[in-house]
């Protein structure tokens, strides 16, 4: 058997409301948090576009360097230690790339989306503050 009184539902109204107001902000700093979240969104897409594209510029001239390789060997031009030791290079710098190539994509997936998710609880927590709708606060809590 619990010892707690029971609490009545104005009474807890109140606490929750003063908990909200406590947490939330005004309209206007929540709107311009948003907005700077979306500037870094932008400048880390724009950045990440850039990123990706010298990698694979860098992916591409590693294989022609070892496709002129392939054709000197071929060629007879070098002896097939030299062509191994060489290829064996060329190949462990591709793998390199390749692995960074992959690892880039999920290593900077979207890192603003916490921050954003964090916002929105602030907006919502505006918007609940001015509301009477007890059963919205309880999806919230």
């Amino acid at each position: 058997m619990c010892g707690q009184l029971y609490l009545q539902e104005h009474a807890l109204a109140t606490q929750l409301k003063t908990l909200l107001q406590s947490v939330s902000l005004p309209r206007e700093e929540i709107l311009k948090m948003e907005s700077k979240i979306n500037e870094w969104e932008n400048k880390n897409i724009s950045s990440r576009g850039s990123d990706v594209q010298n990698l694979k510029d860098k992916i591409r001239g590693n294989q022609e360097k070892l496709d002129k390789l392939v054709s000197i060997y071929l060629d007879g031009d070098i002896e097939r230690k030299i062509y191994l030791e060489r290829k064996d290079l060329l190949m462990r710098e591709k793998a390199s790339l390749l692995e960074s190539e992959r690892g880039f994509g999920q290593q900077r997936k979207n890192w603003v989306e916490p921050l954003r998710s964090f916002v929105l609880s602030l907006k919502e927590c505006a918007d609940l503050e001015k509301s009477e709708n007890y059963l919205e606060w309880k999806t919230f809590f």
